[in-house]
This record gives structure tokens, C-alpha cells and sequence, in this order.
């Protein structure tokens, strides 16, 4: 696969919605598209390595309930990189 890929996260309360897309396409196009429930681990797993077969960044959206949203300051983002920070 190309390293012209697009890669898209949105997780919901229930569900990640997983997709790849073609980079500098307009309209985007749509290459894999995913929804699996957020209970299932194993799905989750497959979901991703079917997905997400390539080297290219990925995009996230992160909807966060406001009751629980924490803004972090510079030095706080820097000490919790990636998923342990998102935590």
C-alpha cells in the first residue's frame, strides 16, 4: 500500500469508527471503513490492523464527556505522549 493514506479515528461512547482514505483526493475517497464496538477487544484489534495496514499518520477525533474533559498544560502534554496521555 501507498504511503498516500489517510487514516481517521472517531470514537464515540460506544463504538471506534475506524477509516482510510486516499490522500489528495477530492471528493476523499473512502478505501476502508470500520465500526466496532468499543466492548469487543479482539474486534477492535482486527479492525485496526485491517484498517490501518499502513505506515501514513493518522487523524483522531476525541469527543470527550465535559464532565470528565482535563485541558493540560504544555508540560503536562509533554510528559504524557500518545495513548497514556489521552488516558
Amino acid at each position: 500500500m501507498a504511503n498516500d493514506s489517510l487514516c481517521f479515528l472517531e470514537q464515540t461512547d460506544f463504538s471506534l469508527l475506524l477509516a482510510r482514505g486516499t490522500a489528495g483526493s477530492s471528493p476523499l475517497r473512502l478505501e476502508a471503513l470500520q465500526e466496532v464496538p468499543l466492548a469487543d477487544a479482539a474486534a477492535l484489534a482486527a479492525a485496526v490492523r485491517a484498517v490501518f495496514a499502513t505506515e501514513s499518520a493518522a487523524v483522531c477525533a476525541l469527543r470527550p464527556k465535559p464532565r470528565v474533559l482535563h485541558l493540560a498544560s504544555a508540560d503536562e502534554a509533554k510528559r504524557l505522549p500518545g495513548l497514556g496521555g489521552v488516558r
